[in-house]
């Protein structure tokens, strides 16, 4: 991970999706995870799921980094975590073996995350102070199995992803 990129999370009184206001101002859900490049690097759609979602990851909400208030979504506030989360764009993995030597005996757990677009199973690599998501490269057939399309709609719509 670079240095200065750090993971935050901000949590919104309202969403606003309208074109009229700078895109940082834009949220489609109340809670985002930020990794200090990407706007989102995550789907939360309420306080149960982030709830689940920090539990899921070993990770806390640490400390308020900063607060901010606009007319369309009210007072944002940025939370600190006790790990940084790094999603890199490295091609992915093509087997599990190689995804194993990428997490270079991190403890591995499965999820749905994107991946090229679509869901897929994923894994984070849990480390002292750090969260690596691992996703699969979309040509290797191996591991990277695509959910039908009104799973996938039905799954977005009620859980949480990566």
């Amino acid at each position: 991970m670079s240095i200065g990129r750090k993971t935050t999370i901000s949590i919104s009184e309202k969403t606003y999706t309208g074109c009229d206001v700078h895109p940082a101002m834009r949220r489609e859900e109340k809670i985002i995870i930020h990794d200090g490049w990407q706007w989102q690097i995550g789907t939360i759609h309420n306080e149960k799921q982030l709830e689940k979602v920090l539990q899921f990851l070993e990770i806390k909400l640490s400390d308020i980094e900063h607060e901010v208030e606009h007319k369309t979504t009210g007072k944002i506030t940025f939370y600190n975590l006790t790990k940084n989360i790094n999603s890199p764009c490295n091609g992915g993995f093509w087997n599990m073996e190689q995804l194993q030597e990428m997490s270079k005996g991190q403890k591995l757990k499965k999820f749905k995350g994107l991946s090229n677009g679509s869901l897929v199973d994923c894994y984070v690599g849990i480390g002292e102070n750090v969260i690596n998501i691992y996703r699969p490269n979309p040509n290797a057939k191996e591991v990277y199995q695509k959910m039908d399309f009104a799973e996938e709609l039905e799954y977005r719509r009620n859980n949480w992803y990566l």
